[in-house]
This record gives C-alpha cells, structure tokens and sequence, in this order.
C-alpha cells in the first residue's frame, strides 16, 4: 500500500501518540473528570503538572503529543475563571508552549518529535455529552456552519501562534464541524491538519452519518487538495470499531494514512467509567498498520505506562508489512 505522505509526517516513519490526557493528569491534580473546564483548568491553575503530564508520555515513547487546549473555549473560561477573550487565548498560546517545554525538558528535537494543536468539537465545551451525539448542530437551534467557523478561529489562530506542528481536529461527531474547523484552518495560514472522528459502530459516526460520507467530504475539502491533510483516523471509540471503521474509510481515500487513539472500552456513564479495564484492544494494532496507520496512541483512560505496549504492537505491524 502506497500511501502519500504530508509533513511534518516522514516518509518510512511510525508515530506514538500520547495517551489520555486527562487519566495522566489524574494523577496529580483531583477532580479532573468532574470539572467543567476538564483538563483545561491546570493551564491556568496547575501549568507545571501540564508539562509533567507531556514529559510523562514522551518519556514512555511518544512522539507525537497534542495540547492540553481541548476544552478551552472563551466562553467558558470566562464563566468559570473570569477570563477575558485576550487571556483565554494567551492559555491556548501557552498550551503549545508547554508541549514544546516538556520535548526539550525530554531531549527531545523538534520534527521529530511533534505537537499537534489539540481542537475540540463545539460540543465538548457545552460539557453536556453532546460532543458524543453532535445534537448542538441539529434542528433550528442548532449552530451552522459559519458560527463554528468563527467559533472555532480563536483557538486555531492561537495554537498556530503557539508553534504547534498542526492542527489535530479531534474527536468530530459530525463531519461538518470538521469542514468548518477546516475552514478556519485555512483562514489562518497554511498549517497541516488530522482529522479524527468518533464512532457509533463500524459504519457510522457517532453523529450517526456513515464513514464513507465524512471520509469523502474531508478528501474532497480544499485544505485536502491543497495536499494539507496528513492523516484522517478515529478517537475516543470503542476498539472493536477500529478495524471494520479503518476498511470504510479505505474503500474512499486509498493513499490517506491513518491516525488511531482509541478508548480502553470502557464506557462513560453518569459521571464515570464503567466496565472492566482491558488492553486485550493493543492485539489489534498490527491489523490497523497494515491497513495503513501511521500513528497510534489511546485516548481515555490510556495512561503512559500503557505507550510501550503500543510501540511493541506497532513493531509488530511494521515487521508484517515488511
């Protein structure tokens, strides 16, 4: 499989990702699950155990970390901590800045190791799970199209300002909102992005629209024909979509590489995890290389001592396609 590689991905290389932010983060700050502004509170309050979480992950292998910005928004920055928009948006600069503090506190050298600029969708910052079902984007209230654009544009221009490598458009419910963070990016300059949606199932997005539709509105972007799409993948799913997930996705863009972060498998429900912890989901890694995953790492309730399980599984995927 020939895949077509976009920078700051190199061409022959394999990525580890960081893992969930916010289940490393639990380990030195208290009530980070319950907290309206999640991880987002320690930018302001707690900014050294931001950059204790980043050396954390690069110390256990990754290569590639995101921003601790996902759920920052003005709106709620200002409700919670009486921010103004000028000081939300020095914290999303900062945020890039304590990413890029944690590679060189780790030895670490910029290009090969990366920061992606971590972009929520709207929903995450209604802090309402709808983020999980995209219900903010429907009906007569719902938010259009040019309001998440312009929405979205504080965030994105900072964490540009903030040198991140790219921008990761994460965690998208319904392929739209990653058409007008898009947009936004392209706005803003020309920085390279990956965009990663939620799954309901094998077919669908969490939004509910098929796999096949959102892959192809994504390729057919102009950000994606100005050739500024590195990656497209899944976050925050169920590890039993992946594989059936990354087979849909394929049958639409065939040279695109892939970006994979999932869940544990446990579930979200009340105001906590449920199910059993299982990393029986790392077997599956070396199904998702061949099928053209360049980077891999996990999302919640993945912590750092997990990242070596994932370089091993990744070893393996890269040996079968040799």
């Amino acid at each position: 499989m020939k895949l077509k590689i976009v920078a700051p991905l190199h061409q022959n290389e394999y990525y580890v990702l960081d893992g969930g932010f916010s289940t490393q983060l639990s380990r030195y700050v208290k009530g980070v699950d319950t907290d309206p502004l999640w991880t987002a509170r320690s930018l302001v309050d707690n900014a050294e155990a931001v950059r204790k979480v980043h050396r954390d992950f690069l110390t256990a292998g990754a290569r590639i970390v995101l921003t601790c910005s996902y759920q920052v928004s003005g709106d709620l920055f200002k409700e919670e901590l009486g921010l103004s928009r000028a000081e939300t948006r020095d914290h999303l600069v900062n945020s890039a800045r304590l990413a890029w503090a944690a590679v060189e506190d780790t030895g670490g050298v910029r290009g090969h190791s990366l920061v992606g600029g971590s972009v929520s969708p709207y929903g995450a910052c209604l802090h309402d799970g709808s983020e999980y079902t995209g219900a903010y984007l429907r009906g007569e209230a719902g938010v259009t199209h040019q309001q998440l654009v312009d929405w979205h544009r504080d965030r994105v221009e900072a964490l540009q300002d903030g040198g991140v490598s790219f921008i990761a458009i994460e965690t998208i419910p319904v392929y739209c909102e990653a058409l007008a963070v898009m947009d936004t990016v392209m706005e803003a300059g020309l920085l390279p992005v990956w965009v990663s949606f939620t799954l309901k199932d094998e077919a669908h997005l969490a939004g509910g629209e098929t796999i096949k539709q959102a892959v192809a509105a994504v390729k057919n972007h102009q950000l994606a024909r100005n050739g500024k799409v590195m990656a497209i993948g899944f976050n925050c799913s169920a590890p039993a979509h992946i594989t059936g997930a990354l087979k849909e996705a394929r049958s639409v863009w065939s040279e695109i590489p892939f970006v994979i972060y999932p869940n544990t498998g446990e579930t979200w429900e009340c105001g906590s995890w449920s199910g059993d912890k299982d990393n029986s989901w790392l077997e599956l890694i070396p199904q998702w290389v061949r099928l053209g995953a360049l980077v891999i790492g996990g999302c919640c309730r993945v912590d750092s001592g997990v990242l070596p399980q994932i370089k091993k599984q990744l070893l393996k995927g890269i040996m079968s396609n040799c």
